[in-house]
This record gives C-alpha cells, structure tokens and sequence, in this order.
C-alpha cells in the first residue's frame, strides 16, 4: 500500500479558503445583513434553511449506511431487503 508523505501546509490552505469564501460566510454581520435583505424579497429563508438542514442530514444517514455496507460485511442493504 502507497502511503502519502505530503503535509498539507495549512497557513497557505487558510489563505485560499479566506479568498474563495464569500463575506456572508465568513462574517455574520454580513451574513446577518444578507437574511434581512432576502427577506425584504419575501423570501422565506427560513423555510430554505430548515429544508437543506434537513435533506443534508437525511443524506448523512443514507451515507452511514453505505459506508458501513462498504467496510463491513453486513449482507443486502436494509433499504434493499424486501427486494
């Protein structure tokens, strides 16, 4: 097995994430500004942030579950056992 010798330099990897990641994410001012500026639009960000909280965390669990599939020996899948 190939094992990496290459550490990863986490200064210069701060740097690029601080320029590719926008203010909103980065400052909450900024971010809180953009909620109320969203919501002025009616849009109903709340609702849009409930919803991809939670289709994230379903897939999570559906990851879980292959991931255990693929390091274990653990038979059909349970979503594929009545098939």
């Amino acid at each position: 097995m190939k094992t990496m010798t290459k550490q990863v330099n986490f200064k210069e990897y701060t740097k690029f994430v601080d320029a590719v990641t926008s203010d909103e994410s980065r400052d909450f001012i900024a971010f809180s500004d953009r909620i109320v500026s969203l919501d002025e639009k009616s849009a109903n960000i709340e609702r849009l942030l409930t919803g991809a909280v939670g289709i994230n965390s379903e897939g999570g669990e559906i990851m879980e579950i292959v991931k255990k599939q693929k390091e274990q020996d653990r038979g059909r899948l349970p979503l594929l056992k009545n098939y």
